[in-house]
């Protein structure tokens, strides 16, 4: 497996391109930050979550792409149907995940964080298929599983 290239980006300008953030709630929320109170103690995404501008999963994915994890529009991809059949309505919307393609025994799937549970051996444990997975928004996510899992 090949290394993980950790990106250089800003949290706040990456989440004011991705979600629905502005520039003057990014401002807002680092001027708290830099409070007394919340120096040292808390990071600009925790702040942003706490003032109910973004969610967890938006910052969490945005953590996930800075260290290495690749980023998919949800809203370009063909589906395909077979990839589909193969993860059930109720894991995909628990742990919000879309399954994209099938090539070989390999899943190709698009995720709102790496972190919720151990995908690949979930996946494979479960359903008998390796994964490849790619981050994408937990908007994007929610609105093609809703699309595709009438």
């Amino acid at each position: 497996m090949s290394k993980k290239r950790k990106l250089k980006f800003k949290i706040g300008e990456f989440l004011c391109q991705t979600t629905d953030l502005s520039e003057e709630q990014v401002q807002e929320a680092l001027g708290l930050q830099i409070k007394e109170e919340f120096i040292g103690k808390k990071m600009l995404g925790e702040i942003l979550v706490d003032m109910s501008y973004v969610t967890k999963e938006e910052v969490e994915t945005a953590l996930a792409i800075q260290n290495g994890y690749g980023y998919i529009l949800v809203s370009n991809y063909n589906v395909q149907e077979d990839a589909l059949k193969i993860i059930p309505k109720d894991f995909a919307f628990k742990y919000k995940i879309l399954p994209l393609e099938k090539k070989g025994d390999v899943l190709i799937a698009a995720v709102v964080s790496p972190y919720i549970c151990d995908f690949p051996s979930e996946i494979l444990q479960r359903f008998g298929y390796k994964i490849r997975f790619f981050l994408s928004c937990n908007r994007e996510i929610m609105k093609a599983l809703r699309k595709y899992y009438v």
